[in-house]
């Protein structure tokens, strides 16, 4: 997130880093790094702290990182997404391939025996027969194809069901990936959205009165020291 974040906000000018110059990159993660705090919490989150002179650009580097997080784990979901994807997409025209080779056999055998419908046409062929009717030649046929090879068009017919029914989970599933791919969903929640400091974080107004009026003191004493020295070797 730091590229995409320094690149936004220009950061190497900001932190008055010349890009050009030899070890820019080293000292510019230096600057990031003091300014820039990232660490896991108890309640397994993540806590961002930001540290800038000014208190919105502090506030906006705190958000950006939060979208560049957000960005950088969409991008991933969606590159494995798009190899389930294209993996989805390959099974599926296998299956495909196997449902038309099942029903090219299937067809071959009902043209070749001229069967069409097998409940129909063996109740057909049994009440002529009982009658002592006599067969043509087609009836013969579709005797011959009831009787050898009904059993291999239940085959045929049960395995195309199946593989029917596992083509529609297959693109069930392919239907879920290309939903997840091109939606536009959120993968970090903010418990505390980035907010304007109320003060300065450093330095401390207080700190430094406190710090200059010690140093005065202390130069005033030693002011005065120097000059009662100075008194007594004229003396």
């Amino acid at each position: 997130m730091k590229n995409p974040v320094a690149h936004k906000f220009d950061l190497f000018k900001h932190y008055e880093v010349d890009s050009a110059a030899g070890g820019a990159q080293s000292l510019f993660d230096l600057y990031f790094r003091s300014n820039v705090s990232v660490s896991p919490t108890l309640y397994e989150s993540i806590e961002i702290t930001v540290k800038d002179e000014s208190p919105v650009m502090a506030r906006d580097i705190a958000q950006a990182m939060i979208d560049e997080t957000n960005l950088l784990v969409k991008n991933i979901k969606k590159q494995r997404l798009l190899e389930y994807i294209n993996n989805s997409q390959k099974i599926i025209e296998f299956e495909n391939r196997r449902i038309d080779s099942t029903n090219t056999k299937i067809n071959e055998l009902r043209t070749e025996y001229n069967i069409i419908d097998v409940a129909s046409q063996a109740k057909y062929l049994s009440k002529k027969m009982m009658e002592n009717k006599p067969l043509t030649e087609t009836d013969k046929k579709l005797f011959e194809g009831l009787r050898n090879k009904n059993t291999e068009l239940e085959k045929l017919w049960n395995a195309s069901a199946g593989q029917m029914k596992t083509l529609g989970e297959f693109k069930d599933q392919n239907d879920k990936y290309l939903l997840d791919y091109f939606g536009d969903i959120s993968f970090t929640n903010t418990v505390s959205k980035p907010t304007l400091p109320d003060k300065k974080f450093f330095p401390v107004r207080w700190l430094i009165v406190s710090i200059s009026t010690m140093s005065a003191f202390a130069l005033a004493a030693l002011f005065f020291i120097l000059s009662n020295k100075s008194v007594r070797k004229v003396d």
